[in-house]
């Protein structure tokens, strides 16, 4: 993770940084990067030590919808409807796939 960020700011040493002159912008972003990719990594790592991996994989379905949201309310991006029917579809599938999961082991 350090080497593909050291390599990302060599390779943008000829780069504008003026887009992101805005202090509180850098931190949302810094702050975004950091929960969506280290923290993340750090529960993929935790849950799936200690689950089944039917269970952990239930968890890990949610990173995409919380993704989408989170840079929707973060960021103040607007979500197309498309986008919305996607995170609608994966929020379902995850409590569908939930559901299923506690009913296969009550009937064991």
């Amino acid at each position: 993770m350090v080497g593909l960020t050291l390599l990302g700011l060599a390779l943008s040493t000829g780069s504008s940084w003026t887009a992101i002159a805005n202090p509180r912008l850098v931190a949302l972003l810094i702050s975004f990067a950091f929960v969506g990719g280290f923290l993340y990594w750090q529960a993929n790592l935790l849950a799936f030590a200690n689950l089944p991996t039917t269970e952990a994989s239930v968890l890990a379905q949610g990173e995409t919808p919380a993704v989408i949201l989170g840079a929707s309310f973060m960021l103040g991006e607007k979500l197309t409807p498309f986008q919305w029917f996607g995170v609608v579809i994966a929020l379902y599938g995850a409590w569908y796939l939930s559901r299923w999961l506690s009913k296969q082991k009550v009937e064991t």
